[in-house]
C-alpha cells in the first residue's frame, strides 16, 4: 500500500500518440480549439462522475467526483485509499482515514483548481501551454499565470463527440496524477452538505 504522503499527493490531484500544434501564448489562443475547450468548460455548471485515478507511484484509485463550479469539489474515494477531498470555498480539505485526520490545502495551490473558478478565460489568470491532437482526441495544458510553480493541469477532450473524459495534473515536484471520468453527468441538482466535510467526518483538523 502507498505511503500516506504518496496517496495524499495522489489525491490532490489520463492510446494515442500525438502530434504537437507549435502554438503557445498568442497563437494557442488564436486556434478555434481554444474557444471550443473555454465554451465547453464555462457551461459547466455541476457534474457527477465515477473516476478512475492513476497516481504517480503506479496506485489504482477509484471512486466518485461531484463538482460544482465556482470553487466547490468532492472526491469521495473507495476502499482501501478511503480518502475524502472536499473544496467548498479557498480551502482543499483531505480527509485521512489512515490517521483520522483532515489536512487543509490552499486551493490556489492545486492546478486542478484552474477548472473551478466562476469563469474560465485563457487571456487571464489562466494561461496556455501546450495545444496537442491525436486520433480524435485534444489535450489543452494550462497552468495559473500568477503562481506558475503550482504546477500544470491538462484537460483531455474526445472530439466525437466533444466531451471532457480525462484530465492529468504534474504538480510542483513533477509527480504525474491521472484522472479518467466514467457515465459523467451534468446540470444535476447536489446536495450542498456533500461540500461540508464536517457533516461526513469529524476528525481533528490539522492547519
Amino acid at each position: 500500500m502507498a505511503s500516506t504522503l504518496t496517496r495524499r499527493r495522489a489525491g490532490i490531484a489520463l492510446a494515442a500518440v500525438f502530434a504537437t500544434i507549435p502554438s503557445l501564448g498568442a497563437q494557442a489562443l488564436a486556434d478555434p480549439a481554444i474557444d471550443k475547450v473555454r465554451d465547453y468548460l464555462n457551461r459547466i455548471t455541476t457534474l457527477r462522475a465515477r473516476f478512475m485515478q492513476v497516481g504517480p507511484d503506479g496506485d489504482l484509485a477509484q471512486g466518485v467526483v461531484y463538482v460544482e463550479r465556482p470553487l466547490r469539489m468532492r472526491f469521495e474515494y473507495e476502499q482501501p485509499a478511503g480518502l475524502l477531498l472536499v473544496s467548498n470555498g479557498d480551502v482543499l480539505k483531505v480527509y485521512d482515514p489512515d490517521i483520522r485526520k483532515v489536512t487543509e490545502i490552499p486551493l490556489d495551490e492545486t492546478p486542478v483548481s484552474l477548472l473551478l473558478g466562476e469563469t474560465i478565460d485563457f487571456d487571464g489568470a489562466i494561461e496556455v501551454l501546450e495545444l496537442k491532437r491525436g486520433e480524435g482526441v485534444l489535450e489543452v495544458t494550462v497552468a495559473d499565470r500568477l503562481a506558475p510553480g503550482t504546477g500544470t493541469l491538462t484537460v483531455v477532450f474526445t472530439e466525437q463527440p466533444f466531451e471532457l473524459r480525462q484530465w492529468y495534473v504534474v504538480d510542483a515536484q513533477g509527480s504525474t496524477t491521472r484522472v479518467t471520468l466514467l457515465e459523467t453527468q451534468y446540470g444535476l441538482a447536489i446536495d450542498q452538505s456533500l461540500f461540508d466535510i464536517e457533516t461526513t467526518r469529524t476528525p481533528q483538523v490539522d492547519r
